[in-house]
């Protein structure tokens, strides 16, 4: 057996030995375990050695990628909040600073140090999130002011309330809908579901049990429901069932050959977008912010990201705004940029020990 293949092996083994003992730490209640598991690591021997090495990173690489490919397409495993998995990461952190420490050159240059130092900020970023994140949601109607929300917790509901340190009114909630359509619907006796559905537009036809019904035309018609009630614009369908005209208004069921019922349904349009016009209020009812929220397009506040999230269709004053406090956010983003600065600075670092080409 080659060295290469035993460093291999002894890779494969210290991150399975590391998982193990991140989910036996997780089964008895005793998270603190993992720390003597990571002294252990780090400590002078063959084992620290081995953490360094290229066959140990791509291992652990090649583990973590299914690991988060398996949680990703299977979410309900919760592999992101279990210890082991967090074992996995911390074992990634303690390479790497060990890297650091241990592997340094100084011809490696300042590129290796901030690469190696941005995965242990990313790491701590990630670690803050998992165990610093709040989640809730605000459930608000027009004219209304909150400061508490619904914890969420795994993105489940729970009966559990986040106290924000400011409050939010929700001042509109306003829902675009694309265009309404007309559509003609054709039921049989006792039957809840359509029989045929046609879409209310001049020439569309269909023959259900032998009754051919074609739609004709559209107009607006005004209703009076009661006497002395204003008159209600009301959509008018002409139709022809079997080569005889008639009409049919909208909500208004008819009846026609063979035991067959017509509706003429307004049919509302998918909708568009939806936003909330949101104020915050400073803890002594101030108003420090008022910003327009929609899908994508958050407002922050004091750490805090307000995210439209959902709206109720049977009642168009509703808003439910998610709330969003990640603590770990900004230290992984810097993490990333020390990532990104680090490898653009090792390519140029490569490209400039190069040497020069010679040329006859």
């Amino acid at each position: 057996m080659t060295e290469k293949i035993r460093s291999y092996l002894l890779s494969l083994a210290i991150a399975a030995g590391t998982a193990v003992a991140g989910l036996i730490s997780e089964s008895v209640g005793l998270p603190w375990l993992m720390a003597i598991v990571a002294g252990l690591l780090a400590a002078p021997g063959p084992t620290r050695r081995i953490l360094t090495t290229f066959e140990f990173s791509s291992t652990l690489l090649l583990i973590l990628t299914a690991a988060v490919a398996v949680g990703t397409l299977d979410y309900d495993l919760k592999f992101f909040t279990s210890l082991w998995f967090m074992s996995l990461m911390g074992l990634t952190a303690i390479s790497s600073l060990l890297c650091l420490i241990f592997r340094y050159k100084a011809g490696k240059g300042v590129p290796y140090i901030l690469v190696h130092s941005s995965v242990i900020v990313i790491l701590i970023g990630g670690g803050m999130n998992f165990h610093g994140k709040q989640s809730g949601m605000l459930h608000l109607e027009e004219g209304q002011t909150s400061n508490e929300a619904q914890l969420f917790r795994d993105g489940k509901p729970t009966q559990e309330k986040i106290s924000l340190p400011f409050s939010v009114r929700l001042d509109r909630f306003k829902v675009e809908f694309y265009d309404t359509s007309l559509e003609l619907y054709v039921f049989r006796q006792g039957e809840d579901v359509p029989a045929a559905t046609l879409a209310a537009e001049p020439g569309v036809e269909a023959t259900v049990d032998g009754t051919h019904i074609r739609f004709l035309a559209t107009r607006e018609h005004p209703f009076v429901p009661t006497e002395g009630h204003p008159p209600i614009k009301m959509v008018l369908g002409e139709i022809e069932v079997d080569g005889q005209k008639g009409f049919v208004m909208e909500g208004r069921p008819v009846n026609a050959a063979n035991n067959l019922g017509l509706v003429l349904h307004k049919k509302q349009g998918d909708v568009k977008s939806y936003q909330s016009t949101l104020t915050v209020l400073d803890d002594k009812g101030e108003e420090v912010r008022t910003q327009s929220v929609v899908v994508n397009d958050p407002l922050v506040y004091g750490g805090w990201w307000l995210y439209q999230s959902n709206w109720d269709p049977n009642n168009l004053k509703y808003s439910g705004i998610q709330v969003v406090n990640d603590p770990g956010l900004y230290i992984a983003l810097a993490g990333l940029v020390l990532l990104v600065i680090g490898a653009l600075g090792k390519i140029r670092f490569r490209k400039a020990a190069a040497p020069e080409e010679v040329t006859e």
